[in-house]
């Protein structure tokens, strides 16, 4: 028996489509990297947020020295980092300073000396703390989520410590 090889070329149209699809997931690769701790300034408060990877945590680690707030956000029992809360900064008497979607577990800020609020909400559960910065030193807080089985994946560690 005798068997025959065949190759297939791709058409011309596929390869167009296939390259299309290479190049926008490049760009976008480009532009989530070129956003991804990115400074912002807001009513007068710079913060940068981020923290997905270790690079970008030790980025954001290196640049502490320059905020006097870090908020530190997580998954409660795995400690899993959550990402994409949406943040809202205050001062004490209600003030919104800052409103965003956090790219990442770590969010940093530069505020004047005085009480603030944050609040963050993540999978529609808002978590809020009152706390106060001082002009020369970082002020950390933890904010922490249930974690869901159905959606957040636990290491055998965790498993068996569940217990």
């Amino acid at each position: 028996m005798e068997m025959k090889m065949t190759t297939r070329v791709m058409p011309c149209s596929d390869c167009l489509v296939a390259m299309v699809l290479v190049a926008a997931l490049a760009m976008t690769s480009g532009v989530w990297a070129a956003n991804a701790d990115r400074v912002q300034e807001m009513n007068g408060v710079t913060f940068v947020s981020g923290g997905i990877g270790s690079d970008s945590r030790e980025s954001l680690a290196a640049r502490e020295k320059s905020y006097n707030f870090k908020l530190v956000m997580a998954l409660e029992g795995s400690g899993a980092f959550v990402s994409d809360a949406r943040l809202t900064l205050s001062t004490a008497a209600g003030r919104k300073l800052v409103e965003t979607a956090t790219e990442g577990p770590l969010f940093l800020a530069g505020l004047p000396t005085g009480a603030y609020v944050v609040s963050a909400t993540f999978r529609n559960v808002t978590h809020s703390k009152k706390f106060q910065v001082r002009a020369d030193r970082l002020h950390t807080e933890y904010l922490r989520w249930p974690a869901d089985p159905k959606l957040d994946v636990t290491t055998p560690w965790e498993e068996r410590n569940a217990k």
